[in-house]
């Protein structure tokens, strides 16, 4: 993925294995990163730090924190937590939807990993459209 030289690509759950793996490729190409993290103090966001990525601290159910974490960014990289339950699966189109609306609001290229909700990837193929214009295939 290519970026405006001074684009960010963002990633929420950078401190997670597959988040973690996002970040470790996009670091090796030299890109921006930055993390979306709950919590900046603990051990696997300051070690992200001190890798230079980013640190933005937000919170799902604030909207406001999860817009603001985008600013600047080129594109957004996200999974949504597993699913094993009709609970869970509740849980997952939460985060996507909080997630997809956010990154609709800057406009942000968006790319997601979901394990069980086609809800989330229609809403953000409808959502990105209607915020940029283009067309889906």
């Amino acid at each position: 993925m290519v970026t405006r030289e001074n684009g960010a690509i963002a990633v929420f759950g950078a401190t997670g294995q597959q988040g973690g793996a996002v970040v470790d490729a996009l670091l090796a190409r030299g890109a921006r990163v930055r993390a979306l993290v709950r919590t900046p103090e603990s051990d696997r966001a300051r070690a992200l730090g001190a890798r230079g990525v980013e640190l933005s601290t937000v919170r799902i159910d604030d909207p406001a924190s999860l817009v603001a974490a985008l600013e600047a960014v080129d594109a957004f990289y996200f999974m949504t937590p597993e699913a094993n339950s009709l609970e869970e699966i509740e849980e997952e189109v939460r985060v996507g939807t909080a997630l997809v609306d956010a990154a609709a609001a800057r406009a942000c290229h968006t790319s997601c990993s979901t394990r069980s909700s086609e809800r989330i990837a229609k809403r953000a193929c409808r959502t990105t459209t209607r915020s940029t214009g283009s067309r889906n295939t």
